[in-house]
C-alpha cells in the first residue's frame, strides 16, 4: 500500500492564491447592499420589538425574515440590488413597510417602518355580467401611504402568496364571491391583484383601506 504524496504550494504562490480569494470576497461583498433601520408603533413613537420583518428581492425570489430586537433594530445584511421590498407585521397591528432602490455597496440605515392601527377591506368579485366569483385568490396588496403619483410617498407589497408559508393566510372570495383583506393600515390606498383559475387576472381600482363594498371585476 503506498502512501499518497502531498506537494507543498511555494511561499509566492500560496500568497497568490489567498489574494485571490480575499480580493474575490471582498468583490462579492461589495456588490450587495445592507438595509437596516427600526419599527415604530405609530401612535406613540415607540420603537416595537420582536416584530416579523420580510424582505422581497425580486417578484422570483423567495421571501427572507428577520426580527426586530429589544430596540425595535431590524437588519437585512447581503440584499441583491435592485428594487426592494420590505415589510413587516406584529399581532395587534396592520402591516408596514416600504420600497427601495438598493444598489451594489449601499448602506441604507435609519429605514425605519411605521406600524398603524389595522384595518380591512371586503367587498366581492364578480364577472363582467355580475355574477360571484368563488374561490378568487387575493395574490397581493400595494399599499401607498398617499398617491401613487407622489413620489415621495410611500409604497410597499404584500405579496400573500410568499408569505404563506410564515402561516398568514391568502385572501379569497367564498362561495358569494365575498372577500376580506385584514391586518391593512387604516387610511391607505390600496390596488388589490386577483387571481383565478378560470379567469385573466385583475388589479383593482384604488381602494381605501377601511372600505366595504369595493367591487373588482
Amino acid at each position: 500500500m503506498f502512501a499518497k504524496s502531498i506537494q507543498l504550494i511555494p511561499p509566492h504562490k500560496l500568497i497568490a492564491f489567498l489574494t485571490v480569494v480575499s480580493l474575490t470576497t471582498f468583490s462579492s461583498a461589495a456588490s450587495l447592499a445592507l438595509i437596516s433601520g427600526t419599527v415604530i408603533d405609530q401612535h406613540d413613537g415607540q420603537p416595537l420589538t420582536e416584530v416579523q420583518g420580510f424582505i422581497e428581492q425580486g417578484l422570483t425570489r423567495p421571501i427572507k425574515t428577520t426580527q426586530s430586537d429589544a430596540e425595535g433594530h431590524y437588519e437585512f445584511p447581503d440584499v441583491i440590488p435592485g428594487t426592494i421590498g420590505i415589510f413587516a407585521y406584529k399581532d395587534g397591528y396592520a402591516f408596514g413597510g416600504f420600497s427601495i432602490l438598493a444598489n451594489a455597496g449601499d448602506d441604507h440605515q435609519n429605514q425605519s417602518i411605521m406600524l398603524k392601527e389595522p384595518s380591512s377591506i371586503s367587498g366581492r368579485v364578480l364577472t363582467g355580467r355580475k355574477k360571484p366569483v368563488a374561490e378568487a385568490n387575493i395574490v397581493r396588496v400595494l399599499l401607498i401611504d398617499g398617491t401613487l403619483s407622489d413620489p415621495a410617498a410611500k409604497k410597499f407589497s404584500i405579496p400573500f402568496t410568499k408569505i404563506r408559508q410564515f402561516g398568514f393566510q391568502v385572501p379569497a372570495s367564498n362561495s358569494k364571491g365575498i372577500f376580506s383583506i385584514n391586518q391593512l393600515p387604516i387610511g391607505e390606498t390600496a390596488f388589490i391583484k386577483v387571481t383565478h383559475s378560470k379567469f385573466a387576472q385583475q388589479i383593482s381600482d384604488h381602494t381605501k383601506v377601511g372600505a366595504s363594498g369595493a367591487n373588482i371585476t
